[in-house]
C-alpha cells in the first residue's frame, strides 16, 4: 500500500553520510544523565529511548521534567528521540482522560521547545490498537505530525495464525480501510517485544533462537519496531553469567539485532541487566552497535584455538553474516554444529564515495574508477585497497598473538571481499593457515609471491558458472591462473546453476573449507552440550 511505502521512506531518508535511518536505540533508564545520552550516540546508538514520567500538571510541573536536559543532549550529539510513556496507566475512564490531558500538555511542550526532527517517535501508553485512535489524535494536534513523528503502539499477540493469515487486533485494524487508525493516520508502528522462551535449554539455543524471532512475524506487519533486552531463564542465568569473558552477553545483543533486520523501524534495547551490559556497552568494552566494528562470533565454553576472518562482497556488512552463522559449522551426518573453539571475525567495510558512481558513498572495500558491469575486471584505486590491507593484516596479526599457533588463523571472503582476502592473503608477512575466495576473481594488481609453494598455505577458490557478475569462462577463470602456476597448494571447484550471490552455495563451500583446513589443524570435533540444527 501507498501509505506504507510512504512511511518507510520517510523513516530511512538519506542523511549526509549516504546510511539509512532505521532505528538502532538504546533506552536510557531514569537517573542516567546527558553524559550517558553523549556516550551512548559515540557506542554506534543512532536513537535513543527516554523513558517519560507522567508530570504532575496540577502543581503546575514541566510537562518534560528531567526528560528536558536529555532531549537537549541528543540534539547536541546528533541523534533521534523517542519519547517512552509506556508506564502511563490508562485503564480506567479516569485515567484514560488523564492520560490525553498530559499526553497533549508534552506534545505541545516538545513541539514548542524543540525543532523538526528532534522526537522521532512517541510510544504511547499500553493501550489495544483499538483503542489508541484518542491518544494518537492528540499527539497529531500536538504538533507531533505523521509525517515526522511515529505514533508506536504496543503489539501483544501475533500479528498471523498458523495457516499464515492476519488474525486478532491487527486483522480488525486493516479491516477498517481507510477509515481505520493506521491507513487514515499512515505512520501507526506496531512494536513487538523480543523475549527469550523460559524452555531454552542451553546458552548456545538462545543465541540461534535470538536471530529467528522475527521470522514469520515482522514480514506480516505493515510498520514495525522491536524492543527486547538481555534477560535470560533464571535456569540460565548462571552458565551465562559464566561465559562472560567470551563476550557472550555481546554477541547475545549481536544476534538479537540480526533478528529484527526485517522490521521496517528498527529496535530498542534495554541493556540495564545485574551483568553489567549497559556499562559495558556505553563504557566501549564492547565493540558493538558500532556498525563499523568488526562483528565477532566467539567460542564459547571452550579454548580458541582458531580463527576465520571473513571478508564480506561489495554494498554488504559484517553483521549481514551474523544471521549466517551456520556457513561457519561443520555438517556430521546432515546436522550443523559449531566448530568447539573456532572464533570468527566478520570486519565492515568503510562507507566510501565510488568514483564509477559519480561519488555516490556506499560499502565498499575499495574504490572502482570504472564500471564495466561484469564484462572485464574493473580498474581501482590502489591506495584504498592497501589501506583496506593494512587493516586486515593488523586483523591476522592479532589473532595470531592470541593463538601462537602458526597456521591456526585464516582468511576468506566473497566477491569483491574474495579479491581483498587473495590479495591480502598474498602479501601477507606472517603464515596463514588457508585463504578462502568465494565467487571472486584475483586482482591484476595482486602480486604471486615466489616462495608461494613453500609457505604450506591452502588457497581454495568457489565459483559458480552461472555467475553474470564474475563470468566465469570469459574471464574470471583466468585471473587464476598466475597462481595456479606458482605451484602452490591451489585448489578450484566451480559448480553448475549457481549465480552470483548465491546463499546457499556460500554456506556450502564455507563448511568445505572449513571441514578441509579444520581437520589439517586437528580443530576439535568432540560433541559438546550446544545444540545442532538441521543441515
Amino acid at each position: 500500500a501507498n501509505f506504507i511505502w510512504h512511511s518507510v521512506r520517510i523513516h530511512r531518508m538519506q542523511d549526509g553520510d549516504g546510511r539509512g535511518r532505521p532505528w538502532r536505540g538504546v533506552t536510557i533508564p531514569s537517573g542516567m544523565g546527558e553524559h550517558d545520552v553523549r556516550r551512548a550516540a559515540s557506542a554506534g546508538f543512532s536513537a535513543i529511548r527516554l523513558p517519560v514520567p507522567m508530570p504532575d500538571l496540577d502543581e503546575g510541573g514541566d510537562a518534560l521534567g528531567p526528560v528536558r536536559l536529555l532531549l537537549e543532549a541528543c540534539v547536541g550529539a546528533g541523534v533521534q528521540a523517542v519519547l517512552d510513556l509506556l508506564d502511563w496507566r490508562c485503564s480506567g475512564h479516569g485515567e484514560q482522560e488523564a492520560v490525553l490531558k498530559h499526553l497533549a500538555a508534552l506534545a505541545v511542550e516538545v513541539s514548542a521547545s524543540f525543532g523538526p526532527g528532534t522526537v522521532v517517535g512517541v510510544a504511547l501508553p499500553h493501550v489495544s490498537l483499538q483503542k489508541a485512535a484518542p491518544l494518537v489524535a492528540v499527539l497529531r494536534e500536538g504538533g507531533f505530525s505523521a509525517s515526522a513523528c511515529a505514533a508506536i503502539v504496543q503489539l501483544d499477540e501475533s500479528p498471523a495464525d498458523e495457516g499464515g493469515e492476519y488474525s486478532g487486533m491487527l486483522r480488525w485494524a486493516l479491516c477498517q480501510g481507510e477509515q481505520g487508525l493506521l491507513i487514515s493516520d499512515g505512520h501507526i508502528v506496531l512494536e513487538l517485544f523480543r523475549q527469550i522462551a523460559e524452555d531454552a535449554h542451553d546458552p548456545r539455543s538462545i543465541l540461534c533462537d535470538a536471530i529467528h524471532e522475527g521470522e514469520g512475524i515482522d514480514e506480516f506487519l505493515p510498520l514495525s519496531c522491536a524492543r527486547w533486552n538481555l534477560d535470560v531463564p533464571v535456569g540460565l542465568a548462571k552458565k551465562c553469567e559464566l561465559l562472560k569473558a567470551s563476550c557472550w552477553q555481546e554477541e547475545f545483543a549481536m544476534r538479537r539485532e540480526a533478528g529484527c533486520e526485517h522490521t521496517t523501524h528498527g529496535w530498542f534495547a534495554k541493556l540495564d541487566d545485574n551483568l553489567g551490559s549497559l556499562c559495558a556497552c556505553l563504557g566501549r568494552h564492547w565493540r558493538w552497535p558500532d556498525p563499523m566494528a568488526d562483528c565477532t562470533l566467539w567460542p564459547h565454553g571452550c579454548p580458541h584455538v582458531a580463527t576465520l576472518v571473513y571478508m564480506h562482497g561489495f554494498e554488504s556488512s559484517g553483521s549481514e553474516y551474523v544471521s549466517s552463522y551456520e556457513y561457519f559449522y561443520r555438517d556430521v551426518d546432515g546436522i550443523l554444529a559449531p566448530y568447539p573453539g573456532l572464533k570468527v571475525v566478520l570486519p565492515t567495510a568503510p562507507l566510501r564515495s565510488i568514483t564509477a558512481w559519480g561519488g555516490t558513498r556506499t560499502r565498499s572495500w575499495y574504490d572502482y574508477l570504472t564500471d564495466h558491469d561484469g564484462k572485464q575486471e574493473d580498474d581501482l584505486d590502489l591506495e584504498t585497497l592497501e589501506e583496506v590491507v593494512r587493516r586486515v593484516h593488523a586483523t591476522l596479526d592479532a589473532e595470531a598473538a592470541l593463538l601462537g599457533r602458526p597456521g591456526a588463523v585464516w582468511l576468506g571472503g566473497t566477491s569483491q571481499g574474495a579479491a581483498v582476502a587473495l590479495h591480502a592473503g598474498l602479501s601477507y608477512h606472517g603464515r596463514l593457515g588457508g585463504v578462502l575466495a568465494t565467487q571472486g576473481h584475483m586482482l591484476t594488481s595482486t602480486s604471486v609471491p615466489g616462495d608461494l609453494a613453500k609457505r604450506g598455505m591452502a588457497v581454495r577458490i568457489f565459483n559458480g558458472l552461472d555467475d553474470e557478475t564474475m563470468p566465469w569462462d570469459s574471464w574470471v577463470s583466468k585471473t587464476f591462473e598466475r597462481l595456479k602456476e606458482s605451484g602452490a597448494d591451489v585448489k578450484i571447484k566451480v559448480d553448475e546453476g549457481v549465480e552470483h550471490c548465491d546463499n546457499e552455495a556460500e554456506g556450502r563451500w564455507c563448511r568445505t573449507f572449513l571441514a578441509e583446513i579444520g581437520a589439517n589443524l586437528a580443530l576439535s570435533t568432540k560433541s559438546t552440550d550446544l545444540p545442532t540444527a538441521a543441515a
